[in-house]
């Protein structure tokens, strides 16, 4: 079997396996593990096929697999603190992930960090992501972060997120539906732009203002988009949107 390379400063997350035989053996543990070959690791094994069965955990049905991708993304901190520290999202080790979750929380160093803000370009250009689930502590979406992925179909974007900055769907031109969630209060310049494909767009916030949805925004997009807006925003958002780029042919409801 392939022996899996060590990965310095990586996280770990503080979940347990619910397993019979490794009840208690955390990611971490696992995690030091897979510094040896697998042959030497037997027991392990066995457990490493296994999948979360906890319905209420994030790790839900994710193989080790999964799990081993999650820890290799590179975090930074930006606020360093026992209680309410946090990191960014800086970009995936493994360009070749065609799906990739962005985890709420990560631990490092014993320490549980919200993972609130995914970095500027962190997967600009990238052809081979698919499908990507923002995670629900997400504040921010940085700049360009997922410029010209082609590829990117399905994007879920976290419950917290405020934030979309310049061109951070820029021409994702297999993107075919995207919900705005609830607490979103900036959209910034071309953050849509060029995609074609794009059909269906729900926005759930209400906090939306023209100045604070960027130019050409929503540019590029298909001539007969279905929208669906707030009730208490219909006609606001209907000429706003025409105004950020989107077709008149638009079909905007509420």
């Amino acid at each position: 079997m392939k022996e899996v390379k060590k990965m310095e400063n990586r996280p770990s997350f503080d979940n347990s396996f619910v397993d019979k035989t490794l009840p208690t053996t955390s990611i971490s543990t696992i995690l030091t593990m897979l510094q040896e070959p697998f042959d030497q690791q037997g027991v392990a094994i066995k457990t490493f096929n296994k999948r979360f069965n906890d319905p209420t955990s994030e790790y839900y049905n994710m193989t080790v697999e999964d799990i081993i991708q999650i820890v290799a993304e590179h975090f930074e901190i930006t606020t360093s603190d026992l209680v309410k520290g946090t990191v960014k999202y800086l970009a995936p080790t493994d360009k070749k992930k065609a799906t990739v979750t962005i985890p709420s929380t990560v631990v490092i160093d014993g320490v549980t960090y919200k993972v609130t803000a995914i970095d500027d370009y962190a997967f600009k250009n990238n052809k081979k992501l698919k499908k990507i689930t923002i995670g629900s502590n997400i504040i921010t979406i940085g700049k360009q972060a997922f410029y010209g992925c082609k590829n990117l179909k399905t994007v879920t974007i976290g419950k917290s997120v405020k934030t979309i900055k310049d061109k951070a769907f820029y021409k994702c031109t297999s993107l075919t539906k995207i919900t705005i969630p609830s607490k979103v209060t900036k959209i910034g310049k071309q953050a849509f732009y060029g995609c074609k494909k794009l059909k269906k767009i729900t926005i759930k916030t209400t906090k939306l203002k023209k100045s604070k949805v960027g130019s050409k925004a929503f540019k590029g997009t298909p001539k007969n988009v279905q929208v669906k807006v707030p009730k208490t925003k219909n006609n606001l958002y209907k000429e706003m949107l025409i105004k950020k780029g989107m077709s008149k042919n638009a079909k905007i409801s509420k």
